[in-house]
């Protein structure tokens, strides 16, 4: 191509554009980074799973390392002194450990949020899902003590409850999607070390599972036992 021709090309405002454009959409194979304490991002199933359990192994461990600090100086603030002075020592190392082991679940809840959120973002769903699965549960575990509290029936307990597990496992579950989505890349592959803790805390969860059901099934024979007990019980009385 002249001179003439390019120079042509150059002064013409309305020739279409000969430069390259960078595509701004992002690869198949570009990852973005994990950021554990963000609400942003994205994290897969396993991922979310070995780190809800690391959560749980530590704020238990802060929770039981926060209780024990806090009996003991309630124990300590109401055995040294005088016993005026004892019981108001008493009353504010109470509220001091009540304010502490708060802010401990409040710390606890807020991280467990945002990996919600993250988890959510993977499936493509805008964090907001988070609060409606927080709703749904809360509403769901009022039904579940209503009934247990007004028909003592064990076994609806323990289906409703069930359903809180099964709608919870939706996060965990669920796969993401393949590829980018609105929230940005997908996350980086899962190592092996994150993929043997998930696996753990699945298996964990599903003892635990069939523990609580066969715990509840037991307890609710144990109490309908006693109900006829107190029934045969009642009726010599009344016969009398």
């Amino acid at each position: 191509m002249s001179d003439y021709v390019l120079n042509n090309q150059k002064s013409d405002h309305y020739a279409p554009p000969r430069a390259r454009v960078a595509d701004t959409h992002a690869s198949d194979d570009q990852t973005q980074p994990i950021n554990l304490f963000s609400a942003k991002g994205r994290m897969g199933r396993l991922r979310y799973l070995c780190w809800t359990f690391v959560f749980t192994l530590v704020f238990g461990a802060i929770t039981a390392i926060g209780m024990s600090v806090t009996f003991g100086a309630v124990f300590f603030a109401g055995a040294v002194g005088h016993p005026a002075a004892n019981m108001k020592n008493f009353g504010l190392a109470s509220v001091a450990g009540m304010l502490i082991l708060f802010a401990i679940m409040i710390v606890g809840l807020i991280f467990i949020i945002k990996l919600l959120i993250q988890r959510a973002h993977d499936m493509n769903w805008s964090g907001w899902s988070v609060l409606a699965l927080y709703a749904t549960i809360f509403f769901i575990g009022i039904v579940a003590m209503i009934v247990m509290a007004t028909t003592k029936s064990m076994v609806i307990f323990i289906i409703l409850q069930i359903i809180i597990i099964l709608i919870s496992l939706i996060w965990a579950a669920k796969p993401g999607t393949p590829g980018p989505n609105r929230f940005g890349p997908p996350p980086p592959p899962t190592p092996l070390p994150v993929k043997i803790g998930a696996w753990i805390f699945i298996a964990l969860m599903a003892v635990g599972l069939i523990n609580s059901i066969i715990s509840g099934l037991f307890i609710s024979s144990k109490m309908q036992q006693l109900e006829q007990q107190m029934q045969q019980t009642r009726q010599p009385e009344q016969t009398e």
